[in-house]
């Protein structure tokens, strides 16, 4: 019995992965830049692969621009190479999901739009 109560102890436990909760700064910042990647992606980021992929992307810059400052601020821990590696891939995944150029421009104006933008509502 005892032979068994030690193997027990001794066997290492899975830690789960928590989910972030967004109360950090840095949660608050993975969920904006993953809103608006899914905004620019349009109706393909409403794919669960793609979904993920952004959220992806969004953790690997925050953690390259928390990276960044730290070797900024001359830190330590700050490790350029670790950086380099992070900057390559978030550069990598924002290439993958066609998110490395500027956005679309807005479409232009209908004339009656112009009109209305320019002239006020003709109905008042």
């Amino acid at each position: 019995m005892l032979a068994n109560y030690s193997t027990r102890t001794t066997r290492k436990r899975r830690q789960r992965h928590k989910p972030i909760d967004g109360r950090t700064r840095l949660a608050r910042r993975i969920r904006k830049l993953a809103a608006g990647y899914a905004r620019r992606l349009g109706d393909a980021a409403n794919d669960p692969i793609v979904r993920s992929d952004v959220l992806r992307l969004a953790e690997t810059e925050v953690i390259a621009e928390d990276q960044r400052a730290a070797a900024l601020r001359r830190e330590a821990t700050a490790d350029l190479a670790e950086l380099t590696r992070l900057q390559n891939a978030a550069r990598r995944l924002r290439r993958a999901l066609n998110l490395d150029g500027l956005p679309p421009p807005p479409p232009p104006m209908t004339l009656e739009e112009y009109a209305r933008a320019k002239y006020g509502d003709p109905a008042r």
